[in-house]
């Protein structure tokens, strides 16, 4: 595949401002008799999520609809149990699906606050970034990434759409899609080139560009993809989605094809001066070679980063 190729499938957006109305969905009586249907919240290129409330408690939760095809039903009922095996506060949680007529309906937590996507172009928009919420938001995020790893479980699509946010502003990982379950044994690396190509790294380009002679990849692809979202948040400059859709190309592309000095020269053109830190992980976090790029846990547990966290209002930064 050329890499003018790789640049023209750009994945679709996953949330529009205009959504269809939910009449225009069917829904299996088994979710009909359990839950009132409130709104269209979301769509995407595979399905589209509602907003519902469960008649018996009153709670609301969100409904993703899903039409499959014989031979992908079975890896959507994966990629529920895939995001159900992760444990932690900081995935949204599935509590239920049915399958009916080719179609797979989950229930899950609804996530009022939208995606970071929606954040990072509101704060960018009203020059309102600051380091600590984002920090705060990385370590959430790394947390729940640490618990997918945890169950050898590689995200491979970690992006802004696809980390949301509850009412309360705490960060959610979602959407399972293309996640991969590692045999932990065989220390097994994988060859398939998938995921937002803006936040996809090195390793999985080389894919393309070596073929069979490439090395393949393994859960350290999702460090690099949380890079570039904390890059997207800390910038004001939309660098990466200008990026594939001026040039059809994503960081870990150029980062093959003009070596890894690039990088540097990115953070400090774009990153405020003032952001030391952000700009100290980043550089650890976007390292070419996965070997040398940093851990989850080293992040986790860096002094100086839960050090800058501490005692946030209520538990919580706000923005």
């Amino acid at each position: 595949m050329s890499v003018y190729a790789v640049g023209t499938t750009f994945l679709r957006w996953i949330w529009h401002s205009s959504p269809p109305q939910p009449q225009e969905a069917k829904f299996p009586d088994t979710v009909l008799e359990k839950y009132t249907i409130v709104k269209s919240i979301g769509e995407g290129a595979f399905g589209e999520v509602f907003e519902v409330t469960e008649k018996k408690s009153n709670g609301k939760y969100a409904l993703k609809h899903i039409k499959t095809e014989p031979n992908t039903l079975e890896a959507q009922v994966k990629e529920l149990q895939l995001q159900t095996n992760c444990k932690s506060a900081h995935v949204v949680k599935i509590y239920d699906h049915v399958i009916w007529e080719g179609h797979v309906f989950s229930i899950m937590e609804l996530c009022e606050g939208g995606n970071l996507r929606d954040w990072i172009r509101r704060h960018q928009r009203n020059n309102m970034i600051k380091e600590v919420v984002i920090l705060h938001m990385l370590l959430d995020v790394c947390s729940a990434v640490h618990s997918c790893h945890s169950n050898d479980i590689i995200h491979r699509d970690l992006k802004p759409e696809n980390i949301l946010l509850d009412d309360n502003g705490c960060v959610k990982l979602a959407d399972f899609g293309v996640a991969k379950q590692l045999d932990r044994q065989s220390n097994q690396r994988v060859n398939t080139f998938c995921g937002t190509y803006p936040y996809m790294a090195p390793e999985l380009y080389q894919i393309i560009l070596n073929g069979t002679e490439a090395d393949g990849y393994d859960h350290s692809c999702d460090v690099w993809s949380l890079g570039c979202v904390l890059f997207d948040m800390a910038t004001h400059s939309n660098k990466f989605i200008c990026d594939i859709k001026e040039t059809g190309r994503g960081l870990g592309l150029t980062v093959c094809q003009q070596g890894p000095s690039v990088i540097a020269s990115l953070i400090a053109t774009h990153i405020p001066a003032d952001f030391k830190l952000t700009q100290r992980l980043l550089t650890s976090m976007l390292i070419a070679g996965p070997k040398e790029r940093t851990s989850l846990v080293d992040i986790l547990i860096d002094r100086e980063l839960q050090k800058a966290v501490q005692n946030p209002q209520d538990g919580h930064w706000y923005e």
